[in-house]
């Protein structure tokens, strides 16, 4: 006898070993690096990975090859607001797609008026409505980069405009708006 307690000689009996043990499983092992694709929304955004220095997204660069594990990324545009965050690669062979949707900054509003009013941008899409009072700058929710708004402007004693308002991520906007007193209110004759 040897020192690993072997004979040498076949006892007859077959060996399973830890493969008895262990069902089979056909597919092949996932082995080094994986392919992560990137999904994000919208578009135009650059994207950082474990540090590295920024590169566009497009047709040059839509995908990267990582080991399993986890993973910072980083994601940035000048219509959006930046996304920071980790993710845990799982190990595999098929793509793994990275999907993000980024939220659109905010357009600001200034409406000025002779009179003291509040202000309300009426909501569409996914972005509600915004509320605010006249000659102060406040921030109105984008679901796309450019869209027109319905804007109201309210005063007691006065009748409401509406007026339509052109808006674009990031922008500041702003309208002079002339409120018509209501018959009979504020000294006003009919």
């Amino acid at each position: 006898d040897d020192e690993t307690g072997d004979s040498g000689q076949d006892s007859g009996e077959e060996d399973a070993g830890e493969d008895a043990r262990r069902p089979r499983d056909m597919r092949p092992r996932p082995r080094g690096p994986r392919r992560v694709v990137f999904r994000p929304s919208p578009a135009r955004v650059s994207i950082r990975v474990d540090g590295s220095p920024p590169r566009d997204f497009g047709p040059s660069f839509n995908s990267i090859e990582l080991p399993p594990g986890p993973h910072r990324f980083q994601i940035a545009g000048e219509c959006c607001i930046d996304q920071d965050f980790v993710v845990t690669i799982p190990a595999g062979n098929d793509d793994y797609i990275l999907r993000r949707t980024l939220q659109y900054r905010p357009a600001n509003l200034i409406v000025y008026s002779s009179v003291s009013a509040s202000v309300e941008v009426q909501g569409t899409g996914s972005a509600g409505a915004s509320r605010g009072s006249t000659g102060t700058m406040f921030p109105v929710s984008l679901s796309e980069g450019r869209q027109r708004r319905t804007v109201i402007v309210r005063a007691e004693g006065y009748t409401p405009l509406t007026l339509q308002i052109d808006l674009s991520v990031g922008a500041i906007v702003s309208r002079r708006v002339q409120l018509v007193p209501i018959a009979g209110k504020n000294g006003e004759n009919p």
